[in-house]
């Protein structure tokens, strides 16, 4: 396992502050491929790292712009 700066290491200074909101819910908002999924993988393994978050227990869910609107 990599260690907790190493996670943040990998991150830019974005990725990094949704990476070090370890506790409660977050959600990202941001443009296709600007690293939304990277920023939440690495939050659970910095969390993980740190032992905030037991990686057992953590549920993950994505929904797209499209997913959310309703069918005309």
């Amino acid at each position: 396992m990599a260690s907790a700066e190493e996670i943040l290491d990998a991150l830019d200074d974005d990725q990094r502050k949704v990476a070090l909101a370890t506790r409660g819910p977050v959600c990202v908002i941001a443009g296709a491929g600007t690293g939304k999924t990277r920023a939440i993988t690495h939050r659970i393994a910095y969390a993980a790292a740190i032992g905030v978050m037991d990686p057992q227990r953590v549920m993950r869910s994505e929904e797209h712009t499209s997913e959310l609107q309703s069918p005309m």
